[in-house]
């Protein structure tokens, strides 16, 4: 591992936050994020609004990266600071078979939108 060698930080973040395990989860390069886990990079992760690695795959319909990471134990309750779960960005791209699939991994269906909660009846 080449990388490891240079003393690289595999949990360098951007001015938002993100790390190169988000850019990889988002993008679907399962190889390359294989690579920074073992690396050393945390894929717990979140940037600055929350949003982690399993959230944004989930946005993007990867699913080797989503079942990658689930397989690592991520946490699929975690939420972002809107309150939204992988569930919510499942639902946002429009991924019905990642949202079947996480729905059968556990993920809650309760942080679809949570702000809704806040909106008063009428």
């Amino acid at each position: 591992m080449f990388i490891l060698y240079t003393g690289a930080n595999m949990n360098t973040q951007t001015e938002l936050g993100d790390t190169p395990a988000f850019e990889s989860s988002f993008e679907g390069h399962l190889s390359v994020l294989k690579y920074l886990a073992e690396a050393g990079a945390d894929l717990t992760l979140a940037n600055n609004r929350k949003t982690t690695c399993l959230m944004i795959a989930s946005f993007a319909d990867n699913a080797e990266v989503i079942k990658y990471l689930m397989k690592q134990s991520i946490d699929v309750s975690t939420c972002d600071i809107e309150g939204r779960n992988a569930m919510f960005y499942t639902v946002a791209g429009g991924r019905l078979d990642t949202l079947i699939y996480l729905f059968d991994n556990g993920c809650s269906v309760s942080a679809l939108y949570p702000p809704l909660a806040k909106i008063p009846a009428l």
